[in-house]
């Protein structure tokens, strides 16, 4: 008789631990965090997170994890884990309900950065959890991407009152990991065989960015001749500024001085014979007009040399 049980969905069990240390056996939890997303990082069905508090815990300072109390000293997990938080035994019992409750309906596959960092902190509170042997391994992932040639540095970087906290960490590698999916989604990569002489040196990787350090030959004399060119925009683009701001600044000065002009434009018709006062106004709005081409030339060209921002990874 067959089963009509429906196979699990594999969904991704994300997770990051904050700790008093990197000993799982002498440091303890300070904060810990899951999050259950699907296998591309998009939807999010539930998470879990618990402050847990240092009181009635040991927890003792050495010269192996003075880095890491100052640091949540710095970002204020230590204050928030010796004001409250929930005990050991209650975040224990939480984690596995939250957990087993995952399980009735999906296969979970840990991920993070080096969750294996985060399950054997994790295993001392709930040591039989019910997850996947297969894990996503984000730390792994960029040492890879890295390694042939990838630029996966973050978008921007993490404040230090809020650096290595959970959910910080969390934000950065789920919504790093959507990234790369969406990426390669859009850009599959080609593993047919070559059927072409020398195509099987060539690369179908997508057209991500490239880090400079790993090129080579003709990839690094095309590196210097871009980056020439753009040393070449990025100083006509700061002439072309300054150049706008000078002539601007003329144009507003001839502006102001119009009012003032048309009143004693007759003193200065009748000083200089050769000119009359209808011709000292005229140039005086030709100038005008100039100055306002100049400095609009001067800020087109200096957006159309403006470099792009580079795409990073």
């Amino acid at each position: 008789m067959m089963s009509e049980e429906k196979a699990k969905e594999d969904m991704l069990l994300w997770m990051d631990v904050e700790t008093t240390g990197l000993d799982p056996d002498h440091d303890r939890i300070l904060e810990v965090e899951m999050r259950c997303t699907d296998m591309r990082g998009v939807r999010c069905v539930g998470g879990f997170r618990r402050v847990i508090g240092l009181k009635g815990r040991k927890a003792s300072v050495t010269d192996g994890n003075i880095k890491a109390w100052r640091m949540h000293c710095a970002n204020g997990l230590l204050e928030a884990a010796l004001d409250g938080g929930y005990t050991e035994k209650a975040t224990a019992n939480a984690l596995e309900e939250y957990v087993d409750s995952l399980a009735q309906s999906f296969t979970l596959h840990p991920a993070g950065s080096n969750p294996q960092f985060d399950l054997d902190f994790i295993g001392r509170l709930c040591p039989n959890l019910p997850l996947h042997y297969h894990r996503i391994d984000m730390a792994t992932l960029r040492d890879s991407l890295e390694a042939a040639g990838w630029d996966v540095k973050p978008e921007e970087e993490t404040p230090a009152v809020s650096a290595h906290r959970t959910d910080t960490c969390l934000d950065r590698d789920i919504r790093q990991y959507a990234r790369i999916i969406r990426h390669l989604s859009d850009h599959p990569v080609d593993t047919s065989p070559r059927k072409q002489q020398g195509d099987e040196h060539r690369s179908s990787d997508p057209p991500m960015r490239r880090h400079p350090d790993r090129l080579d030959g003709q990839q690094a004399m095309n590196r210097t001749n871009y980056e020439r060119n753009i040393g070449m925009k990025q100083t006509i683009n700061r002439i072309s500024n300054r150049v706008g701001d000078w002539f601007a600044t003329l144009f507003s000065l001839t502006a102001l001085l119009l009012v003032p002009h048309a009143i004693i434009r007759p003193i200065i018709g009748i000083g200089l014979h050769h000119w009359i006062p209808i011709q000292w106004l005229a140039l005086h709005a030709i100038l005008i007009i100039l100055t306002l081409c100049v400095a609009l030339a001067a800020y087109i060209i200096a957006d159309r040399t403006a470099p792009e921002p580079p795409e990073t990874y």
